[in-house]
């Protein structure tokens, strides 16, 4: 990390969430003290924060710098309930990005592709957000938010991934048994590994520079592509994965890309876009 932020205390809001672990782990590694939040814990513990209601919360003594991880980021229940998940993902983010600024600390913030609507691969950091999902529209909210602040950096993620996801650790689990898999066709994704996530984080928050990064896989690849490279490396059959439609399982449609150019977070950051092949190294 850079002199700026090497004193004092780090604070990850969200530390039980995958991005959330990833960070306290490598920042433990480091040296530096770690203190995190959860909304699972008691009421009375000192970790329990609910962004849904954030009235009475202040940030801990000390706090340098501040990881924002915690989130309610399943699109559905976001189009179900925009109000409810925008007290959440909107207005208690930033209630506390703000009380955190005013005490001093450099404030990270994680948001999404989807501020774009995935009609083309490898969007600019530059070009204007065009959500069109509920969880898309909040995410562009909150990026509008933190950008106002002093001292913030926004880092927009594509899907993220750890050797426990549910999905692709299932898949691998029944690929090695010889059993079938179903994956869609009409879904992509760009994937970046929970821990590489991290580093690159650290580092933003080492710079304190501000601004907007993007981190996100090589390519978009299809479900079903992806869930064939994985039975490849596993040495299973890529025959065992069925391709269906997002429709069959009543999803909505998908967007056709996710993937976003990194230009800036290579050059300031070291980071590296993965291809897929290196990503599902996590499941061998």
């Amino acid at each position: 990390m850079g002199p700026a932020s090497d004193a004092g205390t780090v604070l990850v809001v969200g530390g039980d969430g995958l991005v959330g672990r990833a960070l306290t782990a490598r920042l433990t590694a480091a040296g530096r003290r770690v203190v995190s939040t959860t909304r699972r814990a008691a009421a009375h513990d000192p970790r329990f924060l609910d962004l849904s209601d954030v009235a009475a919360w202040r940030p801990p003594e000390g706090v340098s710098l501040a990881f924002l991880c915690a989130a309610a980021a399943r699109l559905e229940a976001c189009r179900r309930d925009p109000e409810g998940s925008a007290r959440v993902n909107v207005t208690g983010t930033l209630a506390v990005a703000r009380a955190l600024s005013a005490a001093g600390a450099f404030v990270v913030g994680f948001s999404s592709d989807r501020v774009f609507d995935g009609a083309h691969p490898r969007r600019r950091a530059e070009e204007s957000p065009c959500p069109s999902s509920e969880y898309g529209r909040q995410k562009a909210a909150l990026e509008e938010g933190l950008t106002r602040l002093t001292r913030a950096a926004v880092i927009r993620l594509t899907k993220v991934l750890g050797a426990d996801d549910a999905l692709f650790a299932g898949w691998a689990a029944k690929l090695r048994a010889g059993s079938a898999v179903e994956a869609f066709k009409d879904a992509t994704l760009s994937p970046i590994p929970a821990a590489v996530v991290a580093e690159a984080a650290v580092r933003a928050g080492g710079l304190s520079a501000g601004g907007l990064y993007q981190l996100s896989g090589a390519d978009d690849t299809a479900y079903t592509e992806a869930a064939r490279a994985l039975a490849r490396q596993l040495g299973a059959d890529p025959s065992l994965v069925a391709p269906i439609a997002c429709a069959e399982r009543g999803h909505a449609a998908f967007p056709a890309f996710t993937s976003l150019d990194c230009s800036r977070a290579s050059d300031e950051l070291g980071f590296r876009p993965q291809p897929l092949e290196e990503v599902l190294a996590l499941f061998r």
